[in-house]
């Protein structure tokens, strides 16, 4: 995620991963992908609105088919 420009908060044994959303705002890049079928939580959930959180609960298929979804979003 790095290589495309996030910047990303390393986890001490949760299950879960934070990062910056492109632009700060955390539900417009969270509904832009979720419009391409890539599902994380808002920030704004956690109190934290510039940021978005990913589960690392998925499979390694998961993870591959939203790497495009990811990188197509920081282009906004």
């Amino acid at each position: 995620m790095t290589q495309w420009g996030y910047s990303m908060t390393k986890p001490e044994g949760t299950f879960y991963l934070w990062g910056r959303a492109p632009g700060g705002d955390s539900v417009g890049f969270t509904r832009r992908l979720a419009d391409q079928g890539v599902f994380v939580m808002p920030g704004t959930l956690f109190d934290r609105p510039t940021d978005f959180r990913i589960s690392l609960t998925g499979t390694a298929d998961m993870i591959e088919a939203s790497r495009p979804a990811f990188e197509a979003a920081t282009e906004h």
